[in-house]
């Protein structure tokens, strides 16, 4: 095995990283934004976020990818480059599976938290944007780096439109050497220990206590046991959640 067709291989990732952490982000804030027009501004109670999620769920990622590169950029004026459409592309995709991750998560928090953001003033805006998001997130931290470690291998896709990325990579030293299944099978074990090292390392960090709210060690109090675990949790949630409300209410209060 040559050296270097390998290196050459493994500097594909740059640009599988560039994909996927540029797009992750740019998905959470869209999803975030979708989620907060969809209950505190225009209060359609999930609907949005169901109908933008089904829509961008339900279409290959090839297909957004391509229509960013080849229609969207294009009639937009803008110079078509490969990366940037990918980037695009896979934002919408990935907001669509985190805006589901997060709604979720909202779902199963305490309706009282809701109510008590209202009783001190606060609009359902500022209840959502100060309260419920922000926990939402935190909670959905493993969820959220499993989405990550699935886009990072979805991004391998942009090789359609010309990322010389990891896989495209292979495919020209395939060409050139002929061993195929070598640097192809390579190329599939380099981002497999790349996207489960994410999914390992959040495992390890959530068993740490490092992830607020979703470590059982922090949820649940010494002595507490596994029947109990729930409402541990909910006790817990709701002793932040009265902090927060009352950090809140000084802060309207100071303005």
């Amino acid at each position: 095995m040559d050296l270097g067709y390998f290196l050459f291989i493994v500097s594909g990732l740059k640009y599988n990283s560039l994909i996927a952490v540029t797009s992750f982000v740019t998905g959470l804030a869209l999803a975030i934004a979708i989620i907060l027009v969809d209950e505190a501004v225009i209060k359609a109670r999930g609907r949005i976020t169901r109908f933008y999620s089904y829509v961008f769920t339900g279409i290959p990622p090839l297909v957004i990818i391509s229509i960013m590169y080849w229609l969207v950029l294009p009639s937009l004026g803008v110079r078509s480059s490969p990366v940037i459409a990918a980037i695009m592309a896979f934002s919408l995709r990935t907001s669509a599976f985190q805006a589901m991750i997060l709604k979720s998560t909202i779902n199963s928090l305490d309706e009282s938290q809701v109510q008590g953001g209202l009783s001190l003033g606060l609009n359902i805006r500022e209840v959502y944007t100060y309260l419920v998001i922000p926990q939402a997130v935190v909670l959905s931290i493993p969820s959220l780096t499993n989405e990550l470690a699935s886009l990072l291998k979805e991004s391998t896709q942009a090789l359609a439109i010309g990322v010389l990325d990891t896989l495209a990579r292979a495919r020209y030293v395939t060409i050139a050497t002929g061993y195929s299944l070598l640097w192809l099978g390579i190329t599939g074990i380099i981002m497999y220990l790349l996207s489960n090292s994410l999914i390992l390392t959040a495992r390890y960090l959530q068993r740490k206590g490092l992830f607020p709210g979703t470590s059982r060690d922090l949820l649940t109090s010494p002595g507490t046991s596994e029947k109990n675990y729930g409402e541990g949790a909910k006790q817990n949630r709701l002793k932040g959640s009265l902090l927060m409300f009352m950090s809140l209410r000084i802060k309207r209060q100071s303005l």
